[in-house]
């Protein structure tokens, strides 16, 4: 697509940033997309801009959601949060003080600080499963009884999809709903925040087809370790599952977000906004507290990960290294600078390019900061 209209607003300082976003549709492989940045509070930039699908003419409108991904791992970070900030749990409780079950096969010290950070060592199910397993309500019964896959508690090996089922059944017995439903009543309903955990069945209208390019990195699933590939394969994602309606129904906070760039901007600024109520400021420093630092089992890539967000690795959310956030596969992200009062979110919905670093959020990132510069 070379020539599109881009609708929303940029402020004057932010520009440059419009220009870049619109630059976007000519340079790379984009079909529709929102951007959205808020800083102290008041969105500066909210675009909106390309079509549904590649075959589906339908122009992208404010109201428009789009599955995405990981992103989504972020927004349930938040959550934990909360709870943090209401005292019904402390991320140094070992998970098996709610979850008992949990315990089995020597997780019973596992700490929910540690689950969150990808080192629970629960990252896939039992071999050759597939994502209808992963959908099934037995899901998390499973994770808690099976045998860790390495020593738990140290090392992290990012928790691609199983992550989904152990946190919300971890949530649910902590506070007494599941995730998708506190989403809905708290965030939705409450605040008009559009962020939904699976796509409401009224929503189908305002979704965007998952869509795939050929520039979408996979390699790390070539030449796998033997870890890797039980990872990889149990189950296997497939990046068009995301327009299944069993993927829509399904209650999986590790991959299957449905939403647009100005709701994930809006919560992540309410995040650092100390005149909000969503968070206390004790809640927000342990949540993005160092848990670890290093080299990620399953991925390869050096991660640095607090209590479920990304930690500011590598300039991935700009210069500030108090940054933090998520990023999805094919390239959306969300995150927020409490230094400088920024969120910022990005939702394609073609899936493209790196697992971490996409050119097209890569440029978007890069020109805002280089806006707030010249503030």
């Amino acid at each position: 697509m070379s020539v599109v209209t881009v609708n929303g607003f940029a402020e004057p300082p932010f520009e440059r940033v419009r220009a870049a976003y619109q630059d976007n549709f000519a340079r790379y492989d984009e079909v529709g997309s929102a951007l959205c940045v808020k800083v102290g509070g008041q969105t500066v930039v909210d675009l909106f801009a390309g079509q549904y699908a590649r075959t589906d003419s339908r122009i992208w409108t404010k109201k428009t959601l789009v599955n995405v991904w990981s992103t989504t791992k972020g927004i349930v970070a938040i959550c934990y949060a909360m709870l943090v900030s209401r005292g019904l749990m402390s991320y140094d409780d070992p998970v098996s003080a709610y979850w008992p079950e949990f315990a089995a096969n020597g997780k019973g010290a596992v700490t929910i600080a540690e689950l969150l950070s990808h080192r629970a060592a629960l990252a896939a199910l039992e071999e050759g499963a597939s994502i209808h397993d992963l959908y099934a309500p037995q899901a998390a019964a499973t994770l808690a009884s099976a045998n860790p896959l390495w020593p738990p508690g140290l090392i992290s090996g990012y928790h691609i999809l199983t992550f989904g089922a152990l946190v919300t059944e971890l949530f649910r017995r902590i506070e007494g709903r599941s995730l998708k439903a506190f989403v809905r009543d708290e965030w939705f309903i409450a605040r008009n925040w559009d962020f939904h955990i699976g796509l409401p069945a009224d929503r189908e209208d305002d979704c965007a087809e998952t869509v795939v390019s050929d520039t979408l990195d996979l390699s790390v699933r070539d030449n796998p370790s033997e870890l890797q590939r039980r990872v990889f394969t149990s189950p296997l994602l497939e990046p068009l599952d995301a327009n299944t309606q069993e993927w829509k129904r399904a209650d999986l906070p590790s991959a299957n977000g449905f939403a647009n760039a100005k709701a994930i901007a809006e919560i992540y600024a309410s995040a650092i906004d100390a005149t909000e109520p969503l968070l206390s400021a004790q809640a927000l420093s342990a949540a993005t507290a160092v848990q670890y630092e290093g080299r990620d089992l399953i991925l390869t890539n050096q991660s640095r990960w607090g209590c479920g967000f990304v930690l500011n690795v590598d300039g991935l959310f700009g210069p500030n290294e108090r940054a933090f956030g998520h990023t999805g596969l094919g390239g959306s992200f969300g995150f927020a600078d409490p230094e400088l009062g920024l969120s910022m979110s990005y939702t394609p919905n073609c899936m493209g390019y790196r697992l971490r670093g996409d050119p097209r959020g890569r440029v978007l990132i890069d020109e805002v900061f280089a806006c707030l510069q010249n503030l």
